[in-house]
């Protein structure tokens, strides 16, 4: 089941890595502005991918694993 990156935290997972959907959002936005005020047609708007990414790690459940995680990784949640 495709999950906001995040989510598989708040509910116990590891961790989680995927495309930043405040990255999506704000670009889906650019796309719809361009649509709906620049008169641009759908064809004429190129594919882009994700260039924005979000890792999040559950420290809790990688201390009951005993994992290590680098320090370079842990930092204040954002959210």
């Amino acid at each position: 089941m495709p999950m906001r990156s995040g989510n598989i935290v708040q509910l116990g997972g590891l961790l989680s890595y995927g495309a930043s959907f405040y990255g999506i959002w704000h670009r889906s936005a650019y796309y719809i502005d361009r649509l709906l005020k620049g008169g641009a047609k759908t064809n004429e708007l190129p594919v882009e991918l994700p260039t924005a990414f979000d890792l999040a790690i559950n420290l809790k459940a990688a201390r009951l694993l005993d994992a290590r995680i680098p320090d370079g990784l842990v930092r204040q949640p954002i959210w």
